[in-house]
């Protein structure tokens, strides 16, 4: 392919197809694009890739696959942590979902969306991460046709992108299509005036940039003016409108213009003129509802599937759970047992629990563990699995579990990865799920502080369960007896009578 460089930066060759490529052979653009998802040398580079791929899809009107390389960029995106690219790639999929007709899905993408933008440090790619998701938050507003609350969210947006001091192609076109978006709210609601005046603030605002958002606003402007009965205006900007026909194919232009162009024939009875674009329109219209459906159908399928292997694996995972339960509680009333029954040798019994890490009881049989380790269909490289063990070691020695407030997601920013990978390294080399991982390692901690300090046994226990990073003495209380095997208070007096 003439200009596409065939070696160096992987990027430079993405933004070659982005910007030069696509809009010249997109059949060329797609195919190059789909090498360079094979030829990619790293999840970042991938996931880059997927995700412009399933663009070049949409653009091609191949709402299917651009959802399926959608969905497959979002399950590598999830596990490598890369969360810019969630979060677009979040925004992506809220969109095509809604533009098909399954509302329901375009909504829980925004709400990932969200939850993906939050965990992005860079200020900066934060707010332009939430600017995009107040504008697909605005059109799925429209789409319900709640206009008014569609008004103040893009209001937001304008708010928010008011805030950003740069100025970047980007953020020029976001304003523009804000005003846009405003002009169509207004012209639904009936108010006209407001409308035109949006319309031509965003004209105003995208300048001399070469876009073909400009047709929407021609558009615009022309249905305002037809429905203000200034139908002069109205022929005029159906004709400045009329040239984007022929240079982009876009079933969501074609159909408002013939609707448009229907009526205002109508106003001035050419009815032959008329007659023929309500023609067109009511074909665009067959078309665009069979294509939505026959999408929508096929996507289903695919979402129904997906579903029914996450609900067999929700329910292996929660027989796995069930099990380790009843072992874990097997192995409690065994070790009792022994105390009730042996009180002599109940120090011993306590110091077993005073170890490494490496030694610590497994409290999920390791047959078990594999099994479950098995289900997490996990593409974890070996360096990154090397890597994480060795991080949460010395995350260990600097004594990471002592935060009140740690969660595994905590964790994973601290580890520079993910929840799944750092669940999956806890539970492979620690044999422990998160949160017994934790209550081990404060508890742990707690009873080398006694040894170590004899005058911490005089302390109130409410004091030792803040010093060792619980919230509550309840809390501290039953997390020391499971992992013991006796309270707190008693294990205390032990240890005062082995001293005194």
């Amino acid at each position: 392919m003439k200009g596409f460089p065939q070696e160096g930066n992987f990027e430079e060759r993405l933004r070659y197809i982005q910007k030069d490529l696509k809009d010249r052979d997109l059949r060329a653009a797609i195919r190059l694009t789909d090498s360079l998802v094979t030829e990619a040398e790293s999840a970042e580079e991938e996931i880059s890739a997927l995700i412009l791929l399933a663009s070049l899809y949409k653009e091609s009107k191949d709402y299917v696959r651009a959802i399926r390389k959608g969905l497959l960029a979002e399950r590598k995106a999830e596990l490598s942590g890369y969360y810019e690219l969630a979060t677009q790639n979040s925004i992506f999929l809220a969109e095509n979902f809604r533009e098909v007709g399954l509302n329901v899905e375009a909504q829980r993408y925004i709400e990932i969306a969200h939850q993906n933008q939050n965990s992005i440090e860079d200020t900066t790619l934060f707010e332009e991460e939430r600017i995009h998701i107040i504008q697909e938050e605005a059109l799925q507003l429209m789409n319900k046709r709640d206009f008014i609350a569609g008004i103040k969210k893009l209001e937001q947006g304008k708010s928010a992108l008011s805030q950003i001091k740069v100025q970047t192609p980007q953020t020029i076109l976001f304003n523009s299509s804000f005003s846009y978006l405003m002009g169509q709210c207004y012209l639904q609601l009936l108010k006209f005036e407001q409308a035109i005046n949006q319309f031509d603030n965003a004209t105003r605002l995208l300048g001399s940039m070469e876009s073909n958002f400009r047709a929407y606003m021609y558009l615009g402007k022309a249905e305002a003016y037809l429905k203000s009965e200034k139908l002069d205006s109205t022929l005029s900007y159906l004709g400045k409108a009329k040239p984007y026909l022929t240079k982009f194919n876009r079933m969501d232009f074609k159909e408002p213009y013939y609707l448009v162009s229907g009526r205002y024939y109508q106003k001035i009875n050419d009815h032959k003129q008329s007659n023929a674009y309500f023609n067109d329109y009511a074909n665009i219209l067959k078309e665009k509802t069979e294509y939505s459906i026959a999408v929508s159908d096929e996507l289903i399928k695919d979402l129904n599937n997906q579903n029914l292997i996450s609900r067999k694996r929700n329910l292996i995972l929660v027989w796995s759970l069930l099990i380790s339960l009843a072992v874990f509680s097997v192995i409690y009333i065994i070790l009792k047992r022994r105390l009730d029954n042996n009180p002599t040798r109940e120090s011993d019994q306590v110091m077993d629990f005073d170890m490494n890490i490496e030694d610590e009881p497994i409290l999920v049989p390791k047959i078990l563990m594999k099994e479950i380790n098995m289900e997490t269909d996990l593409n974890i490289s070996l360096d990154t699995e090397n890597r994480l063990v060795k991080d949460l070691n010395q995350m260990e020695n600097e004594q990471f579990y002592l935060d009140k407030n740690i969660t595994l997601n905590k964790l994973a920013h601290k580890l520079h990865s993910n929840q799944k990978y750092v669940s999956y390294v806890i539970r492979k080399y620690k044999n422990q799920n998160f949160n017994d991982y934790i209550l081990h390692l404060r508890i742990q901690f707690l009873i080398r502080e006694l040894s170590e300090n004899q005058v911490m046994l005089d302390y109130k226990l409410s004091y030792l369960a803040e010093f060792s990073g619980f919230s509550s003495h309840s809390k501290f209380t039953m997390a020391f007896k499971a992992v013991v095997g006796i309270p707190p208070s008693q294990y205390i007096e032990n240890k005062r009578n082995e001293i005194y």
